[in-house]
């Protein structure tokens, strides 16, 4: 007498889709284009692989895309993350840690989402593997290194850019109407010092704003704030250093 099959039990759900991925990240296009950083993580990655008897795994990848962003701005992270959900897989390799994210809240949430859909982390870098007891626990203070190391960067930034503001009033932000940067630093746009010229010119001589604005094809904002950057034209010190403004009055 053959057996009777139990309705209540479907083959596609007890079958348990089993698969290995890996996710790799750089930050910079020039990371992106040479491929170093990419086929490096690559390498690792396979080779965790291997060491853990698992089949080679399907690579997942965002290229020149920092990790401070989430996954509606990383396309190869929005992929993986989709695949998670729908089961598709149960093991994520990454090279280290601070690839699946720079923040240490986009990070942990990341983990969340990973361990929610019962898909183990594991990190060829801090040697963390999520499927363990220990894992899970390491896991919030590698995230908590990462999000100091950035800060650290940061940090490290800054004080480059102060010191430079002190030396030579760079402040990397927008230039006065007239200026532009050049390898050399900050030089006059001849086209553009004739306008600013006009303008002063105009202004002094009682004419209206609207009337100046008709003569050079400027907005009336745009014509306010030239006339508040009269120091700079004039050859005044930037921001506070012992360096001047190219002369344009």
């Amino acid at each position: 007498m053959k057996s009777k099959k139990n309705p209540s039990i479907d083959a596609s759900t007890t079958t348990k889709v089993t698969r290995v991925a890996a996710y790799i990240r750089v930050s910079t296009d020039d990371q992106a284009e040479s491929g170093l950083g990419l086929e490096a993580q690559r390498t690792q990655c396979t080779a965790m692989a291997i060491v853990k008897g698992w089949s080679a795994p399907t690579f997942y990848e965002d290229a020149g895309i920092s990790g401070t962003k989430d996954e509606t701005e990383r396309p190869g992270l929005a992929q993986l993350l989709a695949d998670v959900r729908d089961g598709s897989l149960d093991t994520l390799i990454i090279a280290s840690l601070d690839r699946l994210g720079r923040d240490v809240i986009l990070t942990l949430q990341i983990a969340r989402e990973l361990k929610k859909n019962n898909v183990d982390l594991v990190s060829c870098k801090e040697s963390l593997d999520t499927g363990t007891a220990q894992g899970q626990f390491v896991l919030g203070l590698f995230a908590l290194l990462a999000e100091w190391e950035r800060s650290r960067i940061s940090e490290r930034t800054i004080a480059a850019l102060r010191e430079r503001r002190k030396r030579d009033g760079e402040t990397g932000g927008k230039l006065p109407f007239g200026y532009h940067r050049t390898h050399c630093g900050i030089d006059v746009i001849p086209e553009e010092a004739e306008i600013v010229r006009k303008i002063f010119a105009m202004n002094r001589r009682g004419i209206s704003l609207r009337k100046i604005g008709e003569a050079t094809d400027k907005r009336h904002t745009s014509i306010v704030e030239i006339l508040k950057n009269k120091d700079a034209y004039k050859g005044g010190y930037r921001h506070g250093s012992s360096t001047r403004w190219p002369v344009i009055l």
